[in-house]
């Protein structure tokens, strides 16, 4: 039996694909395809139209600007990711939305990707991305909202809508994905457009048509890793604390014998560190877990665990590490400028993170060869920078192709493309 809880109060214009969102001010956004509504609260009566604006800042514009998905980051700016899998930044939500990256995001694989939805909770960015052709959707997670490890497995396809009792919804596909997060920003709750057959079989009249459906979800544990030193193939123990919460009380409701931490390289296939013994801290459990076989390595933002509930239910949760920066510096180029008459290549360069950025080197290299490197200031966040570099004028012009490299410590860490013109 199917009740309706939902009743129409009011209607804020026309649109296809939205997806709302909140600024900092309090203000409701509804975007759609092409533009967005505006409101001070959900239950204005009018709501304005109006339109963003985009600065792709040198980079191609991958598969347009549609199916547009936004998430929240820490100072109240926003992370849009658009259809084609570009990540763009905007400082308010409403102010232009500039773009970092210069390809797609998503796993390198054959798809015909759409419907990107992106979120962020207390801890990491999550992005799932539908391939429609395929029916199968990717499911991603990031510190920054830009670099992307991509989990193995489906993050939903068809069948994956199932009641308690064993029934299975047969839709024979889902899309427009959309969560619903709560106060720690944890997936609570995740909607799609589904349909019981192929598109173009969906005729007028018919009794097929699109719905929308509701699926709750597994929100995950709290966890945080208490080691204060990094971990590394000599940590010999891993001590993870498992927050309690209302309704989960983790020193009675986990079956501490089930859980394995570690990588999610590990953890998904089952294997991962295994725990030795328990402590309690308050209403907490802190689990103290052998650290062989975890799979932690340097570029490790947050473990994960796997585990049971005593009621047979799933448990599972990422992990805070204490010495990872999860507001780190985004260092961003756009593409170098040759002035013929000064014999000088001048080159932008901001930081786009939310902290100030190291001292760093910056290589440009242009058709293959080095034009050499300079020194970077320490950049405060969104602070723009100009290097000027003095070229042989036989090597660059402004048609040429160009990378702009990013160096910490003598190490690579960021490398910006710049197709020929």
């Amino acid at each position: 039996m199917y009740v309706s809880a939902f009743k129409i109060r009011n209607s804020i214009g026309k649109g296809h694909n939205p997806e709302a969102f909140r600024l900092s001010d309090g203000r409701i956004v509804v975007y759609v395809i092409d533009g967005y509504y505006i409101a001070d609260r959900v239950d204005d009566k009018v709501w304005t139209y109006g339109k963003f604006s985009f600065d792709p800042r040198d980079r191609k514009i991958i598969e347009g600007l549609s199916n547009l998905t936004f998430a929240r980051r820490q100072d109240g700016s926003y992370l849009m990711v658009c259809r084609g899998g570009g990540v763009w930044i905007s400082k308010d939500g409403l102010s232009p939305y500039k773009q970092l990256t210069d390809k797609r995001v998503y796993p390198d694989v054959e798809g015909r990707f759409e419907d990107p939805v992106v979120w962020r909770d207390d801890l990491q960015y999550h992005l799932i991305v539908n391939d429609w052709l395929g029916r199968i959707a990717f499911y991603q997670r990031s510190k920054d909202g830009v670099h992307w490890v991509t989990e193995q497995g489906e993050a939903y396809m068809p069948g994956v809508s199932f009641h308690k009792d064993g029934t299975v919804e047969r839709w024979f596909k889902y899309e427009r994905p959309k969560v619903f997060q709560d106060e720690k920003g944890r997936a609570v709750q995740m909607n799609f457009a589904v349909i019981d057959t192929i598109k173009w079989n969906d005729l007028p009249n018919d009794k097929h048509s699109s719905k929308n459906i509701s699926v709750p979800l597994n929100k995950g544990m709290l966890l945080s890793v208490l080691n204060e030193k990094e971990i590394t193939p000599s940590t010999r123990t891993i001590e993870v604390k498992i927050a309690a919460e209302e309704g989960f009380h983790p020193q009675t409701d986990v079956d501490v014998k089930s859980l394995r931490f570690g990588s999610f390289t590990e953890v998904n296939f089952g294997r991962g560190c295994k725990p030795v013994k328990t402590k309690v801290s308050g209403e907490d459990l802190i689990v103290v877990f052998n650290a062989e076989g975890s799979g932690i390595t340097s570029g490790e933002f947050a473990p994960k665990m796997i585990g049971k509930h005593r009621n047979g239910n799933m448990l599972y949760g990422y992990a805070r590490l204490p010495y990872v920066n999860y507001r780190p510096a985004l260092l961003s180029a756009r593409r170098p400028v040759f002035d013929k008459e000064k014999g000088e290549l001048k080159v932008e360069i901001q930081n786009f993170g939310l902290s100030a950025s190291e001292p760093a080197e910056v290589e440009v290299i242009c058709g293959g060869h080095s034009l050499g490197r300079m020194t970077l200031k320490t950049l405060q966040p969104y602070e723009v920078e100009y290097l000027a570099f003095s070229p042989d004028a036989a090597l660059a012009d402004d048609k040429s192709s160009y990378e702009v490299v990013f160096f910490y410590e003598g190490k690579e860490v960021e490398r910006n493309r710049f197709g020929k013109d």
